[in-house]
């Protein structure tokens, strides 16, 4: 049998540490006087990162060697695989701008210029990447990511790119380049 000194004050310690622990329990947890309980807070999971591909298979206003063959979306970033086909009777020498360079190459797409990260498979200026005649050479260009809800996209060779006439063959350009 406990002594009365453990009724008297030990108990209640107990007891005061004890019952408020009930409010917290969630057999306790009650919504006014109804008698429902609370039902848990809903969890939402994170949206998983999205990739979208798209095969494009255009070729460029500027330039009818030259073809976008597929876009890859993320949020991170923006992937065009592009590819030149020397049709001519000798080597040509292909290259990108260096992202610092005015002109560079970029997207825009609703409104928004998407700029130039890097590139694989390309050299940039002023080294030069040979392409043999009758070869044709695949390489990727990485930019931002392209604005939500974007279906299309523009891409240029730098400013001039963008004042470009269709056919003049000596600029990079793609207008209105669909991603369906």
């Amino acid at each position: 049998m406990r002594s009365p000194r453990f009724a008297r004050i030990v108990l209640p310690i107990l007891v005061a540490l004890w019952v408020p622990t009930l409010g917290a329990c969630s057999l306790f947890d009650r919504k006014g006087d109804s008698g429902e309980a609370t039902p848990p807070p809903k969890v939402t999971p994170p949206a998983a990162p999205t990739t979208a591909v798209y095969t494009v298979n255009r070729a460029s206003d500027g330039n009818p060697n030259l073809f976008i063959q597929k876009v890859t979306v993320t949020p991170q970033s923006t992937t065009v695989e592009m590819s030149y086909a020397n049709k001519t009777t000798g080597a040509v020498d292909i290259m990108l701008a260096p992202t610092h360079d005015p002109e560079v190459m970029f997207l825009e797409s609703q409104g928004k210029r998407i700029h130039l990260k890097s590139a694989e498979g390309i050299s940039f200026m002023p080294n030069r990447t040979k392409v043999a005649q009758g070869e044709t050479k695949v390489f990727t260009a990485v930019f931002e990511p392209l604005p939500p809800g974007a279906t299309s996209f523009d891409l240029y060779e730098g400013e001039q790119g963008k004042m470009a006439k269709i056919g003049s063959g000596s600029l990079w350009v793609f207008r209105n380049v669909q991603l369906k």
